[in-house]
């Protein structure tokens, strides 16, 4: 499954409460906005494949996983913990938005 992780910068509040989760893979930038660890996720088994992109919206990645497991014990863990529902994760795959509803 191809997951596409964009977070809504402005929205961000820098509560960094996406960075705890069973298996973090959220940090904070030099802004004290979120963003994927991409060396974290690069050294990760549960990974096939992670692009970062950019578009008018700011900075977004494609993690490919297969794993649904991991998936719900990071990044959607850590977008689930997000006050402000600043992390927005969508299947690829079906083009649904699966956080948030």
């Amino acid at each position: 499954m191809k997951i596409k992780v964009w977070v809504d910068r402005p929205k961000c509040a820098t509560f960094a409460s996406c960075t705890i989760a069973d298996e973090p893979v959220f940090i904070l930038d030099d802004e004290g906005k979120a963003v994927l660890d991409i060396e974290k996720l690069k050294a990760t088994a549960n990974v096939k494949s992670i692009e970062a992109l950019s578009d008018e919206n700011g900075p977004y990645w494609i993690v490919d996983t297969d794993d649904a497991i991991w998936f719900e014990n990071s990044i959607n863990a850590g977008a689930l913990r997000c006050p402000v529902f600043a992390i927005v994760l969508t299947n690829m795959d079906t083009n649904e938005v699966i956080f948030p509803k």
